[in-house]
């Protein structure tokens, strides 16, 4: 089985700054007594748009095809907001930022 999702990739310039808002993060809940805590390496940063879940192995390659290949869509802007964690309750395992700019575009 297989996780699979869509994405968008971030441009070197956004990837630099969520990298230095997740080390500030990282050392605020360190501090807190979080020891646990693992950050995502810098070139496994993105922009999750769907997430479609478990797939059976034999079934990864046709999807990631039927996926492949950029769309035709004009640039446009996507700010990041406040974080927020999964699971919203106990202790958090995921670290996600919200986007406050761009939403539609995104959805497009």
């Amino acid at each position: 089985m297989a996780r699979l999702f869509t994405a968008v990739e971030l441009e070197p310039a956004v990837r630099a700054a969520v990298v230095e808002r997740q080390a500030a993060l990282a050392a605020a809940l360190r501090a807190a007594g979080d020891r646990d805590l693992r950050l995502v390496k810098p070139g496994q940063l993105h922009l999750t748009l769907v997430f479609i879940g478990e797939v059976e192995a034999g079934r990864v390659d046709a999807i990631a095809a039927a996926l492949a290949g950029d769309l035709p869509v004009a640039p446009f802007t996507v700010a990041f907001g406040q974080p927020g964690t999964f699971p919203p309750d106990g202790s958090p395992r995921v670290l996600w930022l919200g986007v406050t700019e761009g939403a539609d575009d995104l959805r497009r």
